[in-house]
């Protein structure tokens, strides 16, 4: 019988969340954390500062607003991203000026959105001819971004052209169409997309061609001037105009335009240490993150930059080039030498969810990692010293992952390569 309840005693025995030897973790998305086995909150583990309010959204949706300094984690993770203007004034108001249009009415209130009830204003036709329905706003920049979510109203492709006119050239920078019911998302002059909200609610996001700073812009939420029947209508809100090539995230303006600030978040120090638990000899980290956003050539996002506070002794993981590559470099004394190198294939690193397990021997110089259950690369290369700040998601130098962390854990021991995939192909 001992040997029965012996064995029903370590059936009924709890099982971590966290993988086994590590001393840190957190996984964002379920809201759970510990140092050297306590359970914490997961934001008593980071140092947020973001000095604006900011909203996040949910895997459903909804959108959260959190308070200044206060981390952004939802059940998608933790979101972290460079500062954002809205320069759509009135972003939640349709009824302000500057909005104008034609044939048209707009009845606040009308729809449940990510916002919550009420928060959609339904805009329909009121009459056979022309409706249109914008907002003007000067160039500030070479590229311009306007986003809105819209939600079905009257039929499927009603109501769903979205798109920035250049006055100045006489001529669309950005222009598409949704399918509500589909999901179809065609663009014809720039970029975009259209991320699925539920209910038949999008966030539609257009890109536009170049322009030349000072062009006057005109931006259409669903209708740009087609010949509609009376009643024709959607439901719109969180009208958000921007500069560069990408959507971030929704910033609410009035009658000026309101900067949501970057986040910069570090691990909570432990007096010289980056954190609790922290071997600066060596360790492993695994890092999991989600959902980055549209990359170019000239963006390098950060997934992490451990540090002596310096820009001149560090060692970090980016994206680069298109992302397809992920690369872990190092800097001492100002000299950066890259490490080891992963490149993806078939699809981009901005893509999905994935893992990095990465293994530190600071005496020896290497850095080996595998990412998404790969093959292990390794490099000996020189390692900083005096490491007192871990920064999660961004760098000292400004760059921002523009997308969610969505776990993190720490083990104060430098993992055997052949342990490595595993522990990155897991999720």
């Amino acid at each position: 019988m001992l040997g029965l309840e012996l064995g029903l005693s370590q059936s009924r025995r709890p099982i971590s969340w966290w993988p086994s030897g590590a001393t840190m973790a957190a996984d964002f998305t379920r809201h759970q954390a510990i140092i050297n086995g306590t359970a914490i909150a997961p934001k008593s583990l980071l140092n947020t500062v973001r000095d604006s309010t900011k909203y996040a959204a949910h895997p459903d949706g909804v959108l959260q607003l959190f308070q200044a300094n206060e981390p952004a984690i939802t059940g998608k993770g933790l979101l972290v991203w460079e500062g954002v203007s809205n320069l759509a004034l009135w972003s939640e108001d349709f009824t302000q000026s500057p909005w104008a249009g034609a044939n048209i009415t707009l009845t606040p209130g009308a729809s449940d959105g990510p916002r919550g009830p009420g928060t959609m204003t339904k805009q329909a036709s009121t009459a056979s001819g022309g409706t249109v329905f914008s907002q003007s706003r000067p160039a500030t920049a070479t590229t311009h971004t306007f986003s809105v979510v819209a939600q079905k109203g009257s039929g499927a492709s009603q109501y769903n052209k979205f798109g920035v006119w250049n006055g100045t050239a006489n001529a669309w920078a950005a222009l598409a169409s949704l399918n509500y019911d589909t999901g179809t998302f065609t663009a014809t002059t720039g970029t975009g997309r259209a991320v699925d909200l539920g209910n038949n609610t999008y966030r539609i996001e257009v890109a536009s061609i170049p322009v030349n700073i000072g062009d006057v812009l005109t931006f259409y939420p669903g209708m740009t001037g087609v010949v509609t029947a009376p009643g024709d209508h959607n439901f719109i809100d969180m009208a958000q105009f921007e500069t560069g090539t990408q959507a971030g995230p929704y910033t609410p303006a009035t009658d000026v335009s309101l900067p949501s600030k970057a986040d910069n978040i570090t691990l909570a120090q432990s007096g010289i240490l980056p954190f609790s638990g922290f071997n600066p000899n060596e360790g492993t980290f695994l890092i999991a993150w989600s959902d980055v956003d549209e990359i170019t050539g000239a963006e390098a996002p950060y997934i992490f930059e451990i540090s002596d506070g310096s820009l001149n002794n560090r060692w970090f993981l980016q994206i680069t080039d298109l992302s397809f590559w992920l690369r872990l470099k190092s800097q001492v004394s100002g000299i950066v030498t890259d490490g080891p190198t992963y490149t993806s294939s078939p699809g981009p690193l901005s893509n999905g969810t994935h893992k990095i397990a990465i293994s530190y021997n600071a005496m020896t110089g290497r850095l080996a990692m595998s990412v998404d259950g790969s093959a292990v690369t390794a490099t000996n290369l020189p390692m900083a010293t005096g490491i007192t700040q871990f920064r999660l998601g961004s760098s000292l130098a400004g760059q921002h992952l523009n997308g969610n962390i969505n776990s993190l854990a720490y083990i104060p021991n430098a993992m055997a390569d052949a342990l490595l995939p595993a522990q990155s192909a897991s999720q």
